[in-house]
C-alpha cells in the first residue's frame, strides 16, 4: 500500500545530527527571549537612557532572530534528510525486484527495488519506420499475450517524436484497458496489432486465393 516502509537505512548519525540541531535552536530561542527583555528594559528606562545602547538592544535582537531563523531552517533540513532514510511505497504496487539485503552498504545511486503498478499494465513495440507516420495516441490495439487465448483490448498511450536511428523503429507504448482474470507477469511478450484504420464493409478474401 502506499506509505508502506519498505526498508530503513541505518539512521543513527543522522539523528545525532537532528539532536545537535534542536539543541543549538533551543539555545538560540533562550537568547532571543532574553534580548527581547533586554529591549523592554531599555524602553522602560526613557531618557535615562542612551541613544546609542536603545540601538545597540534593538540590533541585538535583531540578531538573535535571524540567528533563531537561520537555526530553524537547519533544523528542518535536518528532519527532511532524516525522513529520506525511511524509504516508502510511493504508491500501491508490487516490488518486482529487491537488490539488496539487510546490513549492505548502500549509496545514493544505489537502485534498492524496482516497484510497479500490476493494476495498470502497458506493452511496448517497435514499428518499424515505414508505419512510424501512422502511430498517434487515442489508437485501438489488440494484444495476445504469449500462452492465453484471450484478446485483450487496449490504446496507445504514448508515441516517442524519434525514431531509433539504429534499428529504425519507433517505440510505442499500449495501455492494456480489459485484463480482468489475467494474471500478467511482466516481461511477458505480447502479440500486438495496432488499428490504424477501419472498414465497416470492406470484403475480404484468404491470402491463399491471392
Amino acid at each position: 500500500k502506499a506509505g508502506a516502509e519498505l526498508a530503513r537505512i541505518d539512521d543513527t548519525q543522522q539523528r545525532s545530527a537532528v539532536l545537535q540541531a534542536s539543541a543549538t535552536l533551543d539555545a538560540a530561542v533562550n537568547k532571543l527571549q532574553q534580548a527581547k527583555i533586554d529591549l523592554e528594559r531599555a524602553k522602560s528606562l526613557g531618557d535615562a537612557i542612551s541613544r546609542k545602547d536603545l540601538d545597540s538592544a534593538q540590533l541585538a535582537l535583531q540578531t538573535a532572530q535571524n540567528s533563531v531563523d537561520q537555526l530553524t531552517a537547519a533544523k528542518n533540513q535536518a528532519l527532511s534528510l532524516l525522513a529520506a532514510y525511511n524509504l516508502t511505497a510511493p504508491f500501491d504496487g508490487t516490488v518486482l525486484t529487491r537488490a539488496v539485503d539487510p546490513g549492505q552498504v548502500v549509496g545514493t545511486t544505489t537502485v534498492l527495488f524496482t516497484f510497479a503498478d500490476l493494476t495498470h499494465l502497458r506493452a511496448e513495440a517497435s514499428i518499424d519506420e515505414i508505419y512510424s507516420a501512422e502511430m498517434k495516441r487515442g489508437l485501438k490495439a489488440r494484444l495476445q499475450p504469449s500462452g492465453y487465448t484471450r484478446t485483450l483490448e487496449g490504446e496507445v498511450s504514448f508515441v516517442p517524436p524519434t525514431v531509433d536511428t539504429s534499428t529504425g523503429g519507433r517505440l510505442i507504448r499500449v495501455a492494456i484497458d480489459d485484463k480482468d482474470g489475467l494474471n500478467l507477469p511482466i516481461g511477458l511478450t505480447v502479440t500486438l496489432n495496432v488499428v490504424v484504420d477501419e472498414e465497416a464493409e470492406a470484403i475480404t478474401v484468404p491470402r491463399t486465393a491471392i
